[in-house]
């Protein structure tokens, strides 16, 4: 699946869905069946991203984390083994409504990847034609294995975490339509809502956050840090992507405890997360 993002070629992704137009019938009554269609509406496109797309796609990612997502018409293009295009799904008026960050685990020999919704104002198909897909980098393999996460006073806990969970942006979008023939058009960003940051541990090494609960206990107020996640290459060196957080809080910690306790026992914690930005390797 070969991406284009604004008019340029960007890569691949791993795997797509969505995009097809649906309507609502409604049918008259009287002697007479007669049906009318209502505003076409098209189902987001949604892209399964892993660490070969080039940068125009990671900036859109990055703008939109950000909260200044623009509009931008894009591609994708089914393609054979040797890059023949195939068929080709176009979409028109396009902002991403949805980002998965993958979940990550430290025992783990599944791929990374993450998950982009894309809701459009409309969509078309085409059929197989003479083109080919040329000039795209080889994808990097990125596993769910590979990660570094620091916050702020935490860095010994943070090296012992063994599992973070998906976190996810949504954006609810504001739809309309134009015309009489009741195009639908994509409006604005209506509300924007972050997950929370999730992490495992064993209760061995959780003291720093049992300090942080503590600490925030003691004062009844919010004890902010800030942190960063980096997502690692195969090597377990490489950085193919960060999100830097800002003022991350904690909602609650919870310890699985055992007849057996040994003190390997995991330890969830769970924070809420005020921002993030996105970063990656160019």
């Amino acid at each position: 699946f070969a991406l284009e993002v604004a008019g340029r070629q960007d890569g691949f992704v791993q795997q797509v869905s969505g995009g097809g137009a649906h309507t609502d019938v409604v049918e008259n009554a009287g002697a007479n069946l007669l049906h009318r269609i209502g505003t076409v509406k098209y189902n987001d496109i949604v892209l399964t991203v892993g660490a070969g797309a080039s940068g125009n796609l990671y900036q859109w990612i990055a703008e939109t984390v950000d909260g200044k997502g623009r509009i931008a018409d894009g591609a994708v293009q089914f393609c054979d083994a040797g890059y023949k295009v195939l068929s080709r799904l176009d979409w028109y008026g396009g902002i991403i409504s949805a980002i998965n960050f993958p979940a990550l685990d430290a025992t783990s020999k599944d791929r990374a990847a993450m998950t982009v919704k894309i809701a459009t104002e409309r969509t078309a198909i085409s059929k197989e034609s003479t083109d080919k897909v040329t000039a795209i980098d080889t994808p990097r393999p990125w596993m769910a294995n590979g990660f570094r996460l620091q916050i702020e006073g935490l860095e010994s806990a943070c090296r012992k975490v063994s599992r973070i969970e998906t976190l996810t942006l949504i954006q609810s979008i504001s739809r309309g339509e134009t015309g009489s023939g009741r195009k639908a058009v994509i409006g604005s960003v209506t509300k924007r809502t972050l997950g929370d940051l999730v992490v495992t541990l064993p209760q061995h090494a959780a003291q720093p956050f049992y300090d942080w609960h503590n600490l925030t206990s003691e004062h009844s107020r919010f004890e902010e840090k800030n942190g960063q996640l980096t997502y690692l290459g195969s090597n377990q060196k490489s950085e193919y992507f960060t999100l830097n957080f800002t003022k991350l809080g904690l909602k609650s910690i919870t310890i699985a405890r055992s007849g057996a306790d040994t003190g390997y026992s995991p330890v969830t914690v769970e924070m809420y997360v005020e921002s993030i930005q996105f970063e990656w390797a160019r």
